[in-house]
């Protein structure tokens, strides 16, 4: 997902599918939270997830991010 996509998903709350490293789906409630933070002059963005059962969240690139169908 992009910035503004990013953003849309936080505030419609509809279910995300978050791939990790290893290429494993994550099926999660909603985008919960966006962190921006400064690192080496840069900006670095990551989503917030909520997991199916509402116990955990994750941390994640939005690039690994998507809607699920």
């Amino acid at each position: 997902m992009n910035n503004a996509e990013l953003k849309e998903a936080l505030l419609n709350k509809k279910p995300v599918i978050a791939t990790t490293m290893d290429g494993t789906e994550l099926h999660c409630r909603y985008v919960s939270g966006i962190t921006y933070r400064e690192r080496n002059g840069n900006i670095s963005v990551h989503a917030e997830v909520i997991d199916r059962n509402g116990k955990c969240q994750y941390n994640c690139d939005p690039k690994q991010i998507r809607y699920e169908v």
